[in-house]
Formats: structure tokens, sequence, C-alpha cells
């Protein structure tokens, strides 16, 4: 027990003592004792160099908001409001309102854009506005769906694609009367 408050002490003492000389030596009592002056009979203890650690902070490589690539951003829904699946609109001169929402909100800022799909094929393209009207769309059954798209042209949601008819006159159709 009294070795090891000794040695606790020199471990203590240690960081002061690192450039001193340690002397050991036993007194007449047949106690050990330490010093940094010599005593009679004493010898100087060679100790191990003191390890020393240089702390290094890791290295935390922080995103600067210009490397965030815009398609980080995710957009949970899109919704096709008008027309509606299954939807008939009776119209002569064919104008269908379309009208979606997404969830979130669009972001014009990092520039997302919509492109309104009729029949499979890009009818409006770059749209900032969720509703638009298309005319002198032709009688008949049609597809449309909507597609949100960032800046570089990469899809990043679909709207379902609901089908809807128009429903015209025929040309050969007179009014009675």
């Amino acid at each position: 027990m009294k070795k090891n408050s000794i040695g606790l002490w020199l471990l203590l003492l240690l960081p002061l003592l690192a450039n001193a000389e340690i002397y050991k030596g036993i007194d007449a009592d047949g106690h050990v004792m330490f010093s940094d002056r010599p005593m009679a009979g004493s010898e100087p203890i060679k100790l191990k160099p003191v390890t020393t650690y240089t702390y290094k902070a890791p290295v935390v490589k922080r995103k600067l908001k210009s490397d965030k690539h815009p398609t980080d951003f995710v957009y949970q829904k899109l919704t096709l409001l008008s027309p509606l699946n299954k939807q008939t609109i009776r119209s002569q001169e064919g104008i269908v309102n379309i009208q979606f929402s997404t969830v979130p909100a669009l972001k014009k800022k990092k520039g997302h854009f919509y492109q309104i799909i009729l029949d499979d094929k890009v009818l409006v393209d770059e749209l900032t506005e969720a509703q638009y009207a298309l005319s002198n769309i032709d009688r008949g059954e049609h597809r449309l769906s909507i597609r949100l798209l960032d800046s570089d042209g990469k899809l990043l949601i679909e709207s379902e694609q609901n089908i809807f008819y128009i429903r015209k006159h025929s040309v050969l159709f007179r009014k009675p009367g």
C-alpha cells in the first residue's frame, strides 16, 4: 500500500520532475525515500522518457451550401387535381383546365419546373405555376401526367397518369331549328 502511494506521488510529480534527477535511498528505519537531492547511500533513478501525446483535432469536412446538389431536395407528393381520372369534359374548343399540387411547394429558386405530358408527349415545358389551360384538344380519350424536374432536367417526381375524355359535337352535327 505504501509503495503504491509513493508511486502515485511520483506519477503526479513526474511532469514537474521531468528534467530533474530523482534519488532513491533508505533511511535508518528502513523506509524507502525519494528525493531530488542526493542523500547518503542514495542512488539516482533512471526514468523512462515521458510519453507525450499531441492532440490533433479531427478534420471535419463541412459541406458548403454551394457544394449541395440541387437534387438533394425531396418532393413528397405531386398530385394532379384536375381533370380527375376518367372525367369527361364537354368543350367545343377543346379547353382543358389543369391543376396540380406539390408537397412541399415548388422550389423556383432552385430552378425546378413542371412539364405537362399529354398522351406520352411533352406538351408544355418549364412551367412554374401549378395550373395551365390547354386548348384545341381533340375529342376522345387522353392521358395526362405532370413531371417535376430540376434545373438540369433530372426527373424529381411524377404524378400518376389521369385519363380524361373530351366530348365535342361532331362536325356533322347541326343545331336543331
